[in-house]
């Protein structure tokens, strides 16, 4: 199941600090496994738990609201839309392409 946080607070610092620490204490439940194998950057998050956060004052600012480019998945740096946030772009279909790009490298 996806989480998603919204976090407020007096400074934009104190904002950082508070998305930081969740990081950090949730890097296991969210950041997956790598798959196996030579030249294989995917990662594995079936068993990973998609987390989201942004800040109030983020949201508030964008005319689109919390429907906008607000959120930010855990472990990335780029802000995004809540569903891109919550995807998995560097699993199964990445994992795909580099299997298939290894079995070739094999094969020549």
């Amino acid at each position: 199941m996806p989480l998603a946080f919204v976090f407020t607070g007096k400074t934009a610092a104190q904002r950082a600090s508070r998305i930081q620490r969740l990081e950090q204490a949730a890097r296991r439940y969210f950041a997956g496994t790598p798959y196996a194998g030579a030249g294989i950057t995917a990662v594995d998050h079936h068993q990973a738990v998609p987390v989201a956060v942004t800040e109030l004052e983020q949201i508030t600012a964008d005319p689109e609201g919390a429907a906008g480019m607000v959120w930010r998945g855990l472990g990335r740096h780029e802000w995004q839309t809540l569903t891109e946030a919550l995807d998995n772009p560097d699993g199964d279909p990445l994992y795909a392409v580099q299997a298939d790009q290894a079995r070739r490298r094999q094969i020549a």
